[in-house]
């Protein structure tokens, strides 16, 4: 028997440079934008899903194409500013998204630390 784990969750860059984190089911993918103002979510043919992001650090607004099946394949979905290569948005199973966050955080304290 297979147990699907249907708890993901987001997160998001703020204006701040910080990421806000929110956790949701999956069978409530459609209501992202509820929680986060700079997120639109639409349902495409064949079960993919586009979102589209308020990049924080260029304002432009980037799309992402995917499947919730890649989700519940364990991968996390990583959406990044096309203009600077910078993580925007994580996007997977709570821990693994938790884990991307302080990753990007340490990451950071060790350039700050260079400077």
């Amino acid at each position: 028997m297979v147990l699907l784990q249907t708890k993901l969750a987001v997160a998001v860059k703020n204006n701040m440079g910080e990421y806000q984190m929110e956790e949701f089911s999956a069978f409530r993918f459609n209501e992202l934008p509820l929680s986060f103002s700079q997120l639109k979510v639409q349902l495409k043919k064949g079960g993919e899903y586009k979102m589209s992001v308020l990049c924080p650090i260029c304002g432009e607004i980037h799309h992402y194409f995917f499947q919730l099946k890649d989700l519940f394949n364990h991968k996390t979905i990583i959406g990044g500013c096309e203009t600077l290569g910078t993580p925007i948005f994580f996007l997977g199973s709570p821990k693994e998204v938790n884990y991307r966050i302080e990753k990007y955080r340490e990451i950071n304290r060790k350039i700050r630390a260079l400077i």
